[in-house]
């Protein structure tokens, strides 16, 4: 056989049998987001008049703990390149002695900041039965955006990985 032969036609083949075997390079892990967050009420408590209107806009309002009050996830820029996501849970009215409310405000239960990898840029909710779950939207300067959902079971998110998210393998 002609050695010519195998120098064109092998190397074509192989270019055609390698052009269909590659995968597409998942999205980076979401490393330096907490694999948990706990929805317990804090030490740390903030009036409901410390959150700015326009912080608002890039909120999610659910009832995260069930205890049938409004509860804030909200993104913020920090620095020129730093966002963080807070979670606020809303503190119960107390009356002071003269029978009057303090006012409202929140406990502040987590503050989760841009990962090793990525950069948040939003956050977003799903609705899973009584729960809300949490969805926190990575860019990422290598691939598309990223959906890292925490599922919610009234006392705490958990991070949830593609693989058993209906909802994060739906995404493109």
């Amino acid at each position: 056989m002609n050695t010519s032969f195998f120098r064109t036609v092998v190397p074509v083949v192989a270019l055609f049998a390698m052009a269909g075997c590659s995968e597409p390079v998942p999205p980076p892990q979401p490393e330096g987001l907490p694999k948990e967050i706990s929805l317990k009420n804090t030490a740390d408590v903030v009036p409901e008049t410390a959150i700015e209107a326009k912080d608002l806009a890039k909120s999610v309002q659910a009832d995260f703990n069930l205890d049938g009050m409004k509860d804030v996830a909200l993104v913020r820029k920090v620095e020129p390149d730093v966002n963080e996501v807070t979670i606020y849970i809303k503190k119960p009215e107390e009356s002071s002695g003269s029978g009057t409310t303090e006012g409202s405000a929140y406990y502040r239960t987590a503050t989760l900041r841009d990962s090793l990898n990525g950069k948040i840029v939003g956050v977003a909710s799903r609705q899973r039965d009584k729960f809300t779950d949490l969805i926190i939207l990575m860019s990422h300067s290598n691939a598309p955006t990223e959906m890292v959902q925490y599922e919610n079971d009234g006392s705490r998110f958990q991070l949830v990985t593609p693989e058993s998210s209906p909802v994060l393998q739906s995404t493109p």
